[in-house]
């Protein structure tokens, strides 16, 4: 959006005052804050309440006509005027203060994480909004991509769309139930966020409600939770009135929404300006609880508000990005850079934010850094408008904030680089800086831009952003550092999606730059050692697209030796079943020289020792076995090597025509699969009909013990839940059942077992 023209004189004499004032401007303004003064961090905090929500189904929107969405640039504040930031991005100022260390990306993937997905995202299909501001989650089966104007659901195996586009504003939008201004107001929804709250199992979308007609009049957080973790079912939509301060009706309006979320509740932040020619005026915190979003009544909404945020020097604090929290640190951080160059971050702390919450904060001082310059692409002297500095999400982990946003490459400021900050805050009031550094390829003439960042379950660090030069078009790449690594130290990136064509937007003379806002990325619940992120690309020379990608480092793996073990009609063989009276042929062998054990289980009640020898590596061995008494048997090959290693395989057959499947024992990952020392397990065990059941386990420690031992109705399937315990190896479990008439059958499962 443009705000309303002024003439040539008056606009340059502005520039000229704000450029000269840059030292201040951030101390003007602050005592119009209502009930601030200047030793506060925040005025607030205060209450206020929502109308009732509504409930709504991505199914209500199943053959909603899209039509042909009008041109829309969408707003994008800054701390300053349009003009004004023009001309500091044409001339990046030179910030006071030590430079962050440079790390140069080689752009050849070494070292970067594996791709393991990748599919077409939201595409827009006319001229339509820009840009388009991307909000990403993903879930247990789906991933959920939300932008300027519509969201879609998604298989997030397949890739393929499990719901049609679903418009998010408009007289049959997503959110038309609890935000219907008048068609002349010119509604418009911008800015949207999801997150997958892996507390909880519910989907998160926070969108902006404004008007264009006359900006600032009407402005809202509308929110939407699921009822479950399936993003196809129920949710609850509310509008929340983003001018109230509490329950105070302010004059300012809503721009830039961040989302954050722990254990407790979802933050929502945003920068507030002023109506009439829009000026920033503060920054805003809402702290919303989750047990009243998540009762799926959809009713009142109380929330509580901090307005007018300051850092440690007084000035007026900007786009305040609140965590995404993993783990319970037991408060809630939030990060802001300082604009329009800055030498230190301002690290916030919220503690207790339901029942007495009070926020403090304090600099935390970094490499010096400056706004970016606009980005080169091909074929057009057009450039990318990367922005401010603002930073991107913040992730809090095992009491590591990482943070990330867009600078003046500090080598080159005429290319933009990214800047990756993590810290340690297992003592807030104490900060330490962890990582400080600058990545990017000035050298090679790239700029980097609009970056998300993610930390999984392993610590290991991953980071997505675009790029582009004048000779190349622009691109979605990614990187990343595995848990250990040095600091300060970033592999070379590597290529999701290339652009074909430039991007070169001009209406009605004009030429648009608007790129962004921003790029999303998640965690997958179901794996946490995998990152899903989505970017822009130019779908055409004048259309954006999206693109989903998925990665994860590839585990390190210790060589296992091989083992073997058969019978001579197949381990496992359904229909192969022996006849009482046949004898049944044993085959083993090892890969590795090993002193082997060979047991059998569900023979007799006991556990019996077959034969106990040491092989060299390759032999193999044969042992003849009588099928004396119907039932489902196991043998269990338990070898160790040479250097201590404890390896275990299992083979399950049947005699008697004995359905193999009568009883059933796996694991969650499924039978075969990696597990970690430390990592839960959850163990299911199924008969089919009463059965006193046992489950033997064959440990990667060398020992053999009875670890479960209960009756079990027929048709049940028993939960245990269990942590994997080491050493590295391959554990195997035996589950033998016995029913009334003495039947016994048995089923095996094994799990390689990794430091």
């Amino acid at each position: 959006m443009r705000k309303k023209e002024m003439s040539l004189g008056i606009r340059w004499l502005l520039i000229s005052v704000i450029l000269c004032l840059l030292p201040f401007l951030f101390t003007i303004g602050v005592q119009d804050v209502a009930g601030l003064s200047p030793n506060d961090a925040a005025s607030g905090p205060a209450q206020g309440t929502s109308e009732p929500g509504k409930v709504v189904r991505p199914s209500d929107f199943v053959g909603v006509t899209i039509a042909p969405t009008e041109f829309i640039e969408k707003p994008e504040e800054g701390e300053f005027p349009e003009e004004v930031m023009e001309a500091l991005k044409a001339n990046p100022p030179i910030p006071a203060g030590p430079k962050p260390k440079h790390v140069e990306d080689p752009r050849d993937g070494k070292g970067a994480p594996e791709k393991k997905n990748n599919f077409k995202g939201i595409v827009n299909s006319d001229l339509g909004p820009l840009p388009p501001d991307n909000g990403t989650a993903v879930g247990p089966s789906h991933v959920v991509e939300a932008v300027n104007d519509w969201w879609q659901i998604f298989d997030k195996r397949t890739g393929a769309p499990v719901t049609s586009k679903i418009p998010l504003c408009g007289r049959h939008g997503w959110w038309s139930s609890v935000f219907h201004p008048p068609s002349s107001k010119r509604p418009i929804c911008t800015d949207p966020k999801v997150i997958y709250d892996h507390f909880f199992n519910r989907w998160i979308m926070v969108d902006l409600g404004l008007s264009l007609k006359e900006i600032g009049e009407i402005s809202y957080y509308l929110l939407a939770v699921s009822h479950t973790s399936d993003p196809t079912g129920p949710w609850c939509v509310w509008a929340l009135d983003a001018k109230k301060n509490g329950s105070a009706t302010s004059s300012e309006w809503a721009d830039y929404p961040g989302l954050g979320v722990d254990q407790e509740a979802i933050y929502i932040t945003s920068n507030q300006f002023s109506e009439i020619f829009p000026i920033f005026k503060y920054a805003k915190l809402r702290i919303i609880a989750k047990d009243q979003l998540y009762d799926n009544t959809c009713g009142r909404i109380t929330w509580t508000d901090f307005w007018g945020l300051k850092n440690p020097d007084e000035t007026r604090a900007f786009t305040v990005q609140p965590a995404r929290t993993y783990g319970d640190p037991g408060v809630e951080y939030l990060i802001n850079h300082r604009s329009p160059t800055g030498n230190s971050l301002t690290l916030w702390t919220l503690t207790d934010p339901l029942d007495n919450p009070k926020l403090s904060r304090v600099k935390v001082p970094v490499g010096s850094y400056s706004i970016p310059p606009d980005a080169a692409q091909c074929r057009t002297e057009t450039t990318i408008e990367t922005n401010d500095a603002r930073l991107a999400d913040v992730i809090y982990r095992d009491g590591v904030l990482w943070a990330v946003h867009t600078i003046a490459c500090p080598r080159d400021n005429k290319k933009a680089c990214l800047h990756l900050v993590s810290i340690d805050v297992s003592d807030p009031d104490h900060p330490k800086v962890l990582d400080d550094f600058s990545y990017g390829a000035p050298s090679k003439g790239f700029s980097y831009y609009f970056p998300a960042i993610m930390v999984d379950e392993s610590n290991n660090v991953y980071v997505m952003f675009n790029s582009s030069s004048d000779s190349q078009c622009v691109d979605i790449r990614y990187t990343g550092r595995l848990s250990g690594e040095r600091s300060n130290t970033m592999p070379g990136s590597s290529l999701l999606k290339a652009s074909s064509t430039k991007y070169e937007v001009i209406y009605k003379g004009r030429t648009i730059k608007r790129w962004g806002d921003y790029s999303g990325i998640a965690l997958d619940p179901e794996d946490p050692n995998t990152v899903w992120f989505a970017g822009e690309y130019a779908h055409d020379n004048n259309k954006w697209g999206t693109w989903i990608g998925a990665i994860s480092f590839k585990p390190k793996t210790t060589p296992t030796p091989s083992l073997s073990l058969e019978v001579d009609r197949g381990c496992g063989v359904s229909g192969s079943s022996y006849q009482v009276g046949e004898n049944i042929v044993v085959t083993y062998s090892v890969g590795q020289d090993a002193a082997v054990t060979l047991y059998r289980l569900g023979h007799t009640a006991e556990m019996e020792v077959l034969r106990a020898s040491f092989l060299t590596s390759g032999d193999s061995r044969a042992l003849v076995l009588d099928a004396d008494r119907a039932g489902v048997e196991t043998i269990v090959l338990v070898a160790e090597t040479s250097d201590g290693k404890i390896l275990s395989k299992a083979c399950t057959y049947s005699i008697g025509d004995v359905p193999l499947d009568k009883a059933e024992i796996s694991i969650d990952k499924g039978c075969g699969a990696t597990y970690h020392v430390g990592e839960p397990i959850t163990l299911y065990l199924f008969v089919d009909e009463d059965s006193d059941v046992s489950v033997t386990d064959f440990a990667t420690d060398g020992s053999i013990s009875e670890i479960i031992r209960q009756h079990i109705q027929g048709g049940d399937t028993v939960t245990i839940p269990a942590q994997v315990v080491g050493p590295a190896g391959i554990d195997t479990l035996v589950m033998v059942a016995e029913t009334a008439a003495g039947l016994r059958v048995t089923s095996a499962c094994s799990l390689v077992i990794e430091e």
